[in-house]
């Protein structure tokens, strides 16, 4: 009697859940409000949630860039609000930590790439430019501040450059240098 009354439980909450499977997607917080939140999931495509009466688990709120586990049943289409479950936040890591590495872009008008290299103690390197030579750089906020020497014309000129970091992902770096975006991608 027992074994039946479980059996016919498991079924009434399989029933109520629409006896599918509960399902998960990790991903990069891409856009947030109130009651819903945005993922952009391996592969590139960007799934949106409703958090109304979700589990929350992390810290209060979220950030753009911060990871998120979005557990879900059903399908998750691109394009559709599709009810969370479960929504787990991982706040992201310090922007420092993202944000060394080789950074370039098409040099324009020619074949070939350009950039920087932003290690993590603190110092700069140019990538393909002979007369801007990065020296350093640090972060205030969301300022990425470059500093260096430029050589040319038989002088050399001490400089230092502030950017705007506008975006950021694990490969595209987004930068406003005076009003104009400078967009750069991670050379692997």
């Amino acid at each position: 009697m027992k074994k039946a009354l479980f059996l016919a439980s498991l079924a009434a909450a399989l029933f109520a859940c629409g006896g599918q499977e509960l399902r998960q997607v990790s991903g990069l917080i891409v856009d947030a409000t109130m009651n819903t939140v945005s993922v952009t999931v391996e592969g590139g495509d960007t799934l949106s949630f409703s958090t109304m009466g979700a589990e929350r688990i992390g810290p209060d709120g979220m950030l753009l860039g911060d990871t998120a586990t979005v557990s879900f049943r059903g399908e998750a289409k691109p394009g559709e609000m599709i009810p969370a479950a479960r929504l787990e936040v991982r706040p992201r890591p310090r922007l420092e930590r993202i944000i060394t590495g080789v950074w370039v872009q098409p040099v324009p008008g020619m074949d070939g790439v350009q950039g920087m290299e932003l290690k993590g103690d603190g110092s700069a390197s140019s990538v393909n430019m002979s007369t801007l030579l990065y020296q350093s750089w640090r972060l205030y906020g969301n300022q990425l501040i470059l500093a260096g020497k430029s050589v040319g014309n038989g002088q050399t000129i001490d400089f230092v450059d502030t950017l705007s970091v506008e975006r950021f992902s694990a490969d595209t770096l987004v930068l406003v240098r005076r009003g104009m975006l400078q967009v750069y991608f991670r050379q692997k």
